[in-house]
């Protein structure tokens, strides 16, 4: 019986002539088939994640660091506070399958919840819950890595595609040279009064962001 997994998995491993890259994302794990694949992409992602081509294979797994938090957002008349002042929230409109939701958000990018029967309305007053993740920051470079990663020849041209700034990951690449990389990626947010665990009001500044830390 094959063991249970809790998360993904990649592995490299030399052969008699050639590196042996496996992976398997953890949606993958619950199908009852191996299949041999080239690439492989996301819904709602058009772009290659995983995969190979005649020169190299590349793939990732999560990389369980804490990148993201909860906020508390004081919104009125679609402003949100900060230091007892109000600020113009941004919004952004977004239609699918003739249904429309708008989402909002603050300048640092934390972005507004709200129930799904709400989204299609505009903002009310209240106090909301907000997130914010660093890997939004950073969607350009997500975009251009992901789009010229597919050409890369070697395990070098891969790892100088990753930027350190991206996602939290765990990068694994196999070239026909008989090279092997690991690349960690990501950056945790600096939190100077918590340690993340609980909400803080974001009303008052002192509770934001001041920075990231590559891991």
């Amino acid at each position: 019986m094959e063991p249970q997994s809790l998360g993904s998995l990649s592995q490299a491993s030399f052969g008699r002539s050639c590196i042996i890259l496996q992976w398997r994302p953890r949606i993958a794990s619950q199908l009852k088939h191996t299949y041999v694949v080239i690439v492989t992409s996301s819904p709602g992602i058009p772009l290659i994640l995983m995969g190979r081509n005649k020169d190299i294979s590349f793939t990732f797994t999560y990389g369980m660091l804490d990148m993201g938090d909860y906020f508390l957002e004081n919104i009125k008349d679609q402003n949100y506070e900060r230091d007892g002042h109000f600020l113009p929230l941004t919004s952004r409109t977004v239609t699918v399958n003739g249904k429309t939701s708008i989402f909002y958000e603050t300048a640092e990018g934390h972005i507004i919840e709200r129930i799904t029967e709400h989204f299609s309305l505009d903002i009310a007053d209240g106090v909301y819950l907000a997130v914010r993740v660093p890997d939004r920051d950073e969607e350009e470079e997500l975009i251009f890595m992901q789009s010229f990663l597919p050409f890369a020849r070697t395990v070098q041209e891969a790892q100088e595609l990753v930027p350190q700034t991206l996602l939290g990951s765990n990068y694994l690449f196999a070239d026909v040279a008989g090279n092997i990389g690991y690349q960690q990626t990501g950056s945790v947010p600096l939190r100077p009064t918590s340690n993340g665990l609980l909400p803080l009001p974001a009303w008052n500044s002192s509770n934001l962001w001041t920075g990231r830390s590559l891991f």
